[in-house]
């Protein structure tokens, strides 16, 4: 899931320098434990001085510390040293953000695309495309008109290879993202019949479901349906959004999603919460 913060990793070299990466999803850094017999490597200490340290270290890493804070007393002229070995030791887990940027990225999807045609392949699902386009200091989500150019570009790669592309997208229905790639011909997740569909059945009210009907109707959308997915039962998609200054109406009503939050929870289903970078949390349900 997207983190809080920056989507940022900063990934240590061996010369001790970290370096930043674009990390939009998840991340898990693994610090181990060090041994006495490493930090003696390390700092030519004898063994039973180099138990000192290793306890202080890892002693910090089972307490979550951060390691910067540890005192090393007597062995401060080590500290510098010790740390960038347990930085270096340390396992990273998680999704890192290619840089589209780099034609070496462009001839990967030309691969790829060609490969999975080969396999049979019809309909091709973008996982989260809407982060691709990358430019600092701009929004991390659906930049324009960049994410529309990195689109077509890969359309053009999709044509050529008979396939159908399917953006998937999560954005609150006020925002009319789905509607902005529906008129470009794409055809779109419905990630509303999900919320739609519990709400209608609970509260004997299609009013909603029926609003979104007509809408699918009326504009022709080509919507791939289903009630849940791989995000589970979604129903921050289906509020309202604050745009230019002007609130668009969701297609349920906040206190309407939190009814169905409270009652999947009741019934013993799970939620995952995000956030945005200022900690304010969205609403989602699984």
């Amino acid at each position: 899931m997207r983190k809080s913060g920056l989507p940022i990793l900063k990934v240590p070299f061996p010369d001790g320098t970290k370096k930043p990466y674009w990390n939009t999803f998840y991340q898990d850094i693994t610090y181990h434990k060090i041994s006495s017999e490493e930090i003696c490597k390390i700092t030519s200490l004898p063994l039973n001085k180099a138990a000192i340290i290793s306890e202080k270290i890892n002693t910090a890493l089972e307490a979550n510390q951060d390691l910067s804070t540890i005192n090393f007393d007597d062995f401060n002229e080590f500290k510098n040293d010790v740390l960038n070995f347990v930085n270096q030791k340390a396992t990273y887990l998680g999704q890192m953000d290619v840089n589209a940027k780099s034609e070496l990225v462009w001839q990967f999807y030309e691969e790829t695309l060609a490969k999975v045609k080969s396999f049979g392949c019809k309909i091709l699902r973008l996982d989260a495309f809407a982060y691709l386009h990358k430019e600092i200091g701009q929004t991390n989500f659906f930049n324009k008109p960049g994410t529309w150019t990195y689109l077509d570009r890969i359309n053009e790669i999709a044509k050529k290879n008979d396939l159908i592309l399917l953006p998937e997208i999560h954005a609150e229905y006020g925002l009319n993202l789905h509607d902005e790639v529906a008129k470009e011909s794409y055809q779109i997740y419905d990630f509303f019949l999900p919320g739609l569909m519990i709400h209608t059945l609970e509260k004997a009210n299609n009013k909603a479901l029926l609003t979104w009907i007509d809408e699918i109707i009326t504009k022709n959308y080509k919507t791939v349906n289903m009630l849940g997915c791989h995000d589970g039962i979604p129903v921050l998609d289906l509020k309202g959004k604050e745009v230019n200054g002007n609130y668009n109406k969701g297609l349920l009503k906040d206190a309407e999603i939190e009814t169905i939050m409270n009652t999947i929870m009741d019934r013993g289903g799970r939620v995952k919460n995000l956030y945005d970078p200022s900690g304010k949390k969205y609403l989602t349900t699984k």
